[in-house]
């Protein structure tokens, strides 16, 4: 089965460590969560996944080794959508996805992400 797997060696901001020697392996159909409290490292982790920040992060995927932020796999949306704050969230990422040559619609989106169909409550 396919997985996407990330090792990081080392990461510090001056001389205080984020991550030493961290691993996170993702299996081919499986959600990720990033959870935690306030400054423990869940923005620097994903801005060094995506190739935001410069690092010794290493990602491969079915044994390819990959680029953090220069491969079809990885992506990062901001969430401060400067210049589109009138759009909705499912725009914003139509509007940064069209960048790969590709076009996403919405059902695509939510069979890609497998995200559960809500019923509307009446209150």
């Amino acid at each position: 089965m396919n997985s996407l797997n990330i090792y990081l060696d080392h990461f510090a901001f001056g001389k205080q460590p984020i991550f030493v020697k961290q691993e996170v392996s993702v299996t081919k159909g499986n959600i990720v969560g990033i959870i935690g409290e306030n400054g423990i490292g869940k923005s620097t982790f994903v801005n060094l996944l995506a190739g935001n920040i410069t690092s010794t992060l290493q990602i491969n995927y079915h044994n390819k080794s990959l680029v953090p932020g220069y491969n079809p796999f990885v992506f990062f949306q901001p969430d401060d959508f400067t210049g589109l704050e009138y759009l909705t969230t499912l725009e914003v990422t139509q509007y940064f996805y069209c960048f790969t040559g590709r076009s996403l619609i919405k059902k695509n989106l939510i069979c890609l992400f497998k995200l559960p169909t809500f019923k509307k409550k009446k209150y």
